[in-house]
């Protein structure tokens, strides 16, 4: 789904003003009135991409999930568009309040590595959208796939619209939909009260609060960089930054090395990787790596799924992780779980590894699962961070994949991202890498999924600049511009590579001039 500026433009463009026209059910209990397509496509219509720009066909063709037709969505542009089979008119004609609708489908598509997806919105007699829901499927076959998606009516009279889709769906493609059925779920007994969220609450002092300053963070080459990089700048780090594999052989972390860190008083800030970086594992606690692919530099990699994840292959090691940090009681943690898992080739990212590991939706399933079991074991000096590339906010045909790789209310504690300038020829201000994905998140782009997502606090997990004469300055005007993002409460600079190494001295000094800035809480 093509996502705006707030998440209520997004959905109401989304289905091109919506069709909301009251339907009557075709029975009791289904309100879908033609969801087989046997004899026709009536009360559907194709619509375009979410901007109105590209054009939508719509046919009744044969080979049907069940029966033996389907309806067939095409687009008919000369571009990937997303593309939408939407109800018309809404299929649930007045609501109750409180009760929770099922939409199920069938979808197919006409090619493997398409993102399919099933969602219900509820409008008001004004249509005014009051609440969504959606589900994704990363299809990597031509198979068919049954999608569900709940949404319970925050009032009584509104309708509710079914759309199933396919993002970014290549030009002259389609998908087949089949079986589409919505209908409220009853039960002959009260349904208990929902469990409250996992908790949000930080480690006592680990992240300032928003708009009070940022951690200083950094990541350096080697294991004494940070003490070598504090001496030239003349202070302590607040964050020491970490990659850690989940290969048990591997030294679990916490390292003595983060512990004799955390002593002194650092955060410590863990990129945790499903990956075994030289293809070990302990049969004794995990089973074998699920899947390989490459890495970026291009090299063979061994990597665990996130369904080894979320069933529970993986506890004994995850428990085994759990004790050490329970452990370290006077060490503070935040962790990623495989970081920048956005970054992936189905929308021109470079992550193999992360789409060898799974789906989105598994993604988010494992980072639950994840956490869930820290805490069912006392974990409580552990923040979890949610750290994306970024890149993909800045691009509103590619921003539903954020919303399907989040994990869902109460599992985050801060979102985090990475960006750079890293370009001579396009040259960016610290502000000016920071605004898109810092906005993009403000402003709702994940209200469809989480509306309590804007509010979290924020953090730069890897930030940098490439060398050039104009660096100094960048570097010193850093605390200055972080003031105009009260959100971000934590900044890691990533001193490696050809995006951020720091290898001059007029650089690092005015680094240092930055780092004494009283907003970014200099300490000792």
């Amino acid at each position: 789904m093509a996502v705006l500026s707030s998440a209520t433009a997004v959905l109401a463009t989304a289905v091109i003003a919506s069709n909301v026209v009251l339907a009557s059910s075709a029975s009791a209990g289904e309100e879908v009135t033609n969801g087989t397509f046997e004899t026709s496509t009536s009360g559907w219509v194709a619509t375009p991409k979410d901007d109105g720009t590209a054009p939508a066909a719509l046919a009744r063709v044969t080979g049907g999930h069940t029966g033996s037709y389907a309806a067939k969505v095409s687009n008919t542009s000369t571009g990937t568009a997303t593309t939408v089979l939407n109800d018309s008119p809404n299929s649930v004609a007045s609501t109750t309040s409180g009760l929770t609708y099922r939409a199920t489908a069938w979808l197919r598509a006409s090619q493997a590595n398409t993102s399919l997806g099933l969602r219900l919105l509820q409008f008001n007699s004004s249509n005014t959208l009051q609440a969504s829901k959606q589900t994704y499927y990363w299809a990597t076959d031509t198979a068919w796939h049954q999608i569900t998606v709940d949404l319970a009516a925050t009032t009584s009279g509104a309708s509710i619209d079914v759309n199933a889709l396919a993002w970014d769906l290549g030009a002259s493609k389609s998908f087949l939909v089949d079986d589409i059925s919505v209908a409220p779920l009853v039960s002959s007994t009260p349904a208990p009260a929902p469990a409250p969220p996992p908790t949000t609450s930080s480690p006592s002092g680990v992240l300032p609060a928003q708009g009070t300053g940022a951690l200083f963070g950094y990541y350096g080459s080697g294991s004494a960089d940070s003490a070598t990089m504090e001496s030239k700048i003349g202070r302590k780090f607040d964050l020491i930054h970490y990659f850690k594999d989940f290969d048990a052989t591997n030294n679990m972390w916490p390292t003595s090395a983060m512990l004799t860190q955390a002593a002194a008083g650092r955060t410590i800030h863990i990129g945790w990787e499903l990956v075994s970086y030289d293809g070990g594992y302990d049969s004794a606690l995990q089973p074998a790596p699920g899947a390989s692919s490459t890495d970026r530099s291009g090299s063979a990699q061994k990597t665990w799924t996130y369904k080894q994840v979320s069933s529970g292959s993986l506890d004994r090691y995850l428990d085994a992780v759990a004790a050490k940090a329970k452990a370290a009681t006077s060490a503070k943690f935040i962790v990623d779980l495989d970081p920048e898992t956005d970054d992936r080739p189905d929308i021109g990212g470079t992550a193999k590894i992360r789409a060898a590991a799974g789906t989105r939706a598994e993604y988010a399933a494992a980072y639950r699962h994840v956490v869930d079991r820290f805490r069912a074991k006392g974990v409580t000096n552990v923040l979890w961070s949610w750290t994306m590339s970024g890149w993909t906010a800045s691009d509103p045909s590619k921003a539903w994949s954020l919303q399907q790789l989040w994990p869902g209310a109460g599992y985050v504690n801060i979102i985090m991202w990475d960006p750079y300038n890293h370009s001579a020829t396009n040259w960016r201000s610290f502000g000016q890498i920071v605004a898109p994905f810092y906005n993009a998140i403000r402003n709702g782009l994940l209200d469809p999924v989480d509306i309590t997502a804007k509010k979290l606090p924020m953090g730069l997990g890897e930030y940098g600049c490439i060398a050039d004469s104009r660096r100094p300055a960048w570097l010193q005007a850093i605390p200055s511009q972080a003031r105009s993002y009260p959100g971000l409460v934590s900044i890691g600079y990533f001193n490696s590579g050809s995006w951020g190494a720091l290898g001059d001295s007029a650089s690092v000094t005015a680094y240092g001039t930055a780092g004494k800035d009283a907003y970014l809480h200099p300490r000792g």
